[in-house]
């Protein structure tokens, strides 16, 4: 089973993706300043769309050959989705999605409306 992280990176420290397993595809999409890190990165030359431009880029450009599992994520993610490398490296921890629907799942953290 092929697995795949795809990140929206502007300007913060990508050190995080050491501890992703070998076995995870990792794609990494840069907007802002040239590629600085010591990952292949892929510049997107115009900062537009926010980071949903850039997942739906990547779909649009690999539709035919897209990974049984793509999680999509900013280049830090931990404040919506504080398990996500637990969850990438391990699928059993699927089930701590907030949202599940269709083989697509859904992460955050934020207690919105609650007390």
């Amino acid at each position: 089973m092929k697995k795949e992280i795809v990140i929206s990176v502007f300007d913060k420290n990508l050190e995080w993706i050491d501890r992703l397993n070998e076995d995870v595809i990792v794609t990494i999409y840069r907007k802002g300043d040239n590629p600085k890190s010591k990952f292949y990165e892929i510049f997107l030359k115009n900062n537009v769309g926010r980071d949903v431009h850039t997942f739906f880029y990547h779909i649009v450009k690999n539709y035919e050959k897209l990974s049984d599992f793509t999680f999509f994520v900013q280049d830090f993610p931990f404040d919506h989705w504080g398990n996500l490398v637990d969850v990438v490296n391990n699928l059993d921890n699927l089930s701590t999605c907030s949202l599940n629907f269709g083989g697509y799942y859904g992460f955050h953290n934020n207690q919105i409306g609650s007390a």
